[in-house]
């Protein structure tokens, strides 16, 4: 094992202990100490995702109470939120809207794509956790966002994510992105222009993506 390997793996073990303890405040020390060695990306990629991974995996197992995966998640959203909080979104840069179908209430992953997306310079409205379609059907003409990136998480969503890309697709001309662990178990891509799986892709790789759509995008607006 390299040395930078068993430093993540520190880090994995102290967030896990941080997280379990709901001390944001540790926490996000622990990522400014990361920093040294991890991206933005590696931080939440290497040491957030698979902790929370391995939160999930306990509380499915019988081995963590919901309470406490509960203490876990929110600990989790409040580091994401600290983070932001020292980075200011570019107004002058493409806006990218993040949401859930209606009755998908896990938003974790797209509020660290959030995060990825505001450290990069842009404009991102997350309108997750459920959101009735119609709701964001009015949303999506108000603000005229440059991307759509849908996440669902529970196999029981797929058909209302179904519904939701259709609906966006009947009225607008607008890249869809959709992810989540519903992908992971292969499903298909509900019609979308990309798939993101939070196993197969890193961050890095989702925002390389959503880099080149945009810029294919552009293009084609100046034709």
């Amino acid at each position: 094992m390299t040395k930078t390997n068993k430093m993540i793996n520190e880090f994995q073990h102290r967030i896990f202990e941080f997280l379990s303890s709901g001390d944001v405040v540790a926490s996000a020390k622990l990522h400014d100490e990361c920093r040294n060695v991890l991206s933005l990306e590696g931080f939440y990629d290497k040491v957030l995702k698979p902790v929370m991974y391995e939160v999930g995996s306990r509380w499915e197992k019988g081995l963590m109470d919901i309470a406490a995966e509960h203490v876990c998640s929110n600990t989790a959203r409040a580091l994401i939120a600290a983070i932001n909080q020292k980075t200011q979104s570019a107004s002058n840069r493409e806006k990218i809207l993040l949401c859930t179908p209606e009755g998908e209430i896990h938003s974790l992953g797209l509020n660290v794509i959030e995060s990825i997306l505001l450290a990069r310079g842009y404009n991102v409205f997350n309108a997750s956790p459920s959101v009735p379609a119609d709701s964001l059907l009015d949303y999506i003409k108000d603000r005229e966002p440059d991307l759509i990136m849908i996440s669902i998480a529970l196999l029981e969503n797929r058909s209302a994510g179904k519904r939701l890309v259709y609906k966006i697709t009947s009225k607008f001309s607008i890249p869809i992105f959709i992810g989540g662990l519903v992908m992971v178990n292969g499903e298909d891509s509900l019609n979308a222009g990309y798939v993101v799986s939070p196993i197969e892709n890193s961050l890095e790789d989702v925002v390389r993506t959503v880099r080149s759509y945009l810029h294919r995008s552009k293009k084609s607006t100046r034709k």
